[in-house]
C-alpha cells in the first residue's frame, strides 16, 4: 500500500533589492510505503526535507567544489550523461 503525503507550507522571504516581505507557498508530496503508526506524517516531512538537504548539498559540492565537465552523447541510443572532474 502506498501513502501519500503533501505538506502545503507557507513562509516569509525579505527580498534583497528592496527590502520587502512577502508571503511565498510551497507545495510538497512524499510517496511512502510506511504506515501513519510507524511514521507520523510530521515524521514524512521532516525526512524529505532533510533528504534534500542532502542532495541539494552533494549537488552543490559536486559542481563547485569539484568542478565537473559534462558530456552529453548524441547517439539516437537513449541519453548517456558522462562526467569527468579537473584534477
Amino acid at each position: 500500500m502506498l501513502r501519500v503525503v503533501r505538506s502545503l507550507e507557507t513562509y516569509s522571504v525579505r527580498r534583497q533589492l528592496d527590502g520587502t516581505v512577502s508571503q511565498e507557498t510551497s507545495d510538497w508530496t512524499w510517496v511512502t510505503t510506511l504506515p501513519r503508526q510507524q511514521a507520523p506524517t510530521e515524521r514524512i516531512v521532516a525526512w524529505g526535507h532533510q533528504r534534500r538537504d542532502i542532495e541539494n548539498f552533494g549537488f552543490n559540492e559536486l559542481v563547485n567544489a569539484w568542478e565537473p565537465i559534462t558530456f552529453i552523447s548524441t547517439s539516437p541510443r537513449p541519453s548517456k550523461h558522462f562526467y569527468c572532474w579537473r584534477s
